[in-house]
């Protein structure tokens, strides 16, 4: 990803990547449910029967450092997979919160920049389409483009939303 330096350059690359944001907040919420983790006794138990030997005196079972490594790696796994989780969790809540603000910033946008705004990123008009949708040329959709991004700058970042 390239250096964002200013407000603006945030909010257009969030327009530019809308739908793929979207995707990847949906593909991180199928993840978070269907998340298949190898459950910790199937984990400990196919370590135990990997490291069990033949102890000596021509006893089987497990050795007490097997069962060590395991106990350990129980602690582990569950720490690593409740990490793993919240992680997540935290991506998701922070992109959708990212995409609420920016819905409210477009939102409060006047109607005609709201228009091009949304024709642009959300619907991903191409500005021919646009043009002759909104009968408008396609340097009056620029100066809304241009607009629309400044505004919801000021919105995000210093909470001027104008209306």
């Amino acid at each position: 990803m390239d250096i964002l330096t200013s407000p603006t350059d945030y909010v257009e690359y969030l327009l530019k990547n809308y739908h793929s944001i979207l995707n990847d907040l949906q593909q991180m919420k199928i993840e978070l449910e269907h998340h298949e983790i190898e459950t910790i006794d199937e984990t400990i138990e196919g370590m135990s029967l990997g490291m069990a030997g033949t102890p000596p005196g021509g006893k089987s079972g497990l050795r007490d450092d097997t069962a060590r490594v395991a106990m350990v790696f129980r602690n582990v796994n569950k720490r690593i997979n409740t990490e793993n989780k919240k992680r997540l969790e935290k991506q998701i809540a922070s992109g959708e919160i990212e995409l609420k603000k920016l819905h409210t910033a477009i939102d409060c946008l006047p109607e005609d920049t709201k228009n091009v705004i949304q024709d642009l990123y959300i619907k991903r008009l191409k500005w021919d389409q646009i043009a002759m949708r909104r009968y408008i040329s396609n340097n009056t959709i620029n100066r809304h483009r241009k607009k629309g991004i400044e505004e919801i700058a000021r919105g995000f970042f210093f909470g001027e939303i104008v209306a």
